[in-house]
């Protein structure tokens, strides 16, 4: 199955938190990844967050997902919410 986001490579250059991070090259992608994990999570029935936040990250120029309520809010129930 092909995955239906793109993500980025490690830049070359890039600040140390963003290394362990997984990096999408748009919000649209970064959007489908949320929500790609919101369905894991959902599907195995475990203990997790029932949201996720995008963000455009300042160091590497990428998109990142977090826990913490930052930037746009991903659901499954709304997509956006």
């Amino acid at each position: 199955m092909l995955n239906p986001f793109i993500k980025i490579n490690r830049p070359k250059r890039a600040d140390p938190t963003c290394l362990s991070k997984a990096r999408w090259v748009d919000s649209m992608s970064a959007t489908a990844g949320a929500i790609h994990a919101l369905e894991v999570i959902r599907d195995q029935n475990a203990d997790g967050p029932s949201r996720l936040f995008i963000y455009h990250c300042p160091h590497c120029y990428g998109w990142h997902l977090t826990r913490r309520v930052c930037g746009e809010a991903i659901t499954l129930e709304g997509g956006n919410g």
